[in-house]
């Protein structure tokens, strides 16, 4: 309900799909993992290798990160849920760090329509993450992220202008939820 409202009363895109850029943006899905989540798992950790990431250059309009089980099936949050995870940058112009987090509240990112944050396929991504887990098996569990992109071509015909995020933290560091 809120990215149909967002999308078709705040951006103005046609229903029934509320595409945006319609022929320009692409949804791409990700999946990390498996991540075997263990019986009261309160584990924080760090991809030990980069992420998939798109391949190309281009602009991300909207971030959409969620967990799934191996089924892809959505637990409900009581159960098992991605307290947070922190999707850090190692290049890019939109700095070294911290670019986007997410939660057991679901956060999602869409760019204002005119803007996106511009990519290299080039880039290198990593995860940090803490699963919490409250129930007593164990569980095969996926964290997944949708990325509306807009190659950068596509975006120069459409003049997408850069948007970059900020970053706000009480320190520096590597763990990046303070």
């Amino acid at each position: 309900p809120f990215e149909k409202r967002f999308y078709s009363e705040i951006e103005g895109w046609d229903a029934p799909a509320y595409e945006r850029y319609p022929g320009k943006c692409k949804r791409l899905k990700f999946a990390y993992g498996p991540i075997a989540v263990k019986p009261g798992q309160n584990d924080v950790l760090i991809g030990p290798v980069t992420i998939e990431k798109p391949n190309m250059d281009g602009f991300i309009t909207r971030f959409k990160p969620n967990l799934v089980r191996a089924d892809g099936t959505v637990p409900p949050v009581e159960q098992v849920h991605l307290h947070h995870g922190t999707w850090l940058s190692l290049t890019g112009d939109y700095g070294s760090g911290p670019f986007f987090a997410a939660g057991e509240e679901k956060t999602i990112a869409p760019f204002p329509r005119g803007y996106g944050m511009p990519i290299e396929a080039t880039d290198q991504w990593q995860l940090l993450y803490m699963v919490h887990s409250a129930v007593p098996q164990t569980m095969e569990t996926y964290i997944t992220y949708e990325i509306d992109f807009v190659q950068q071509a596509d975006a120069e015909e459409i003049g997408l202008k850069p948007a970059y995020p900020v970053w706000l933290d009480v320190r520096p560091s590597g763990y990046p939820v303070f």
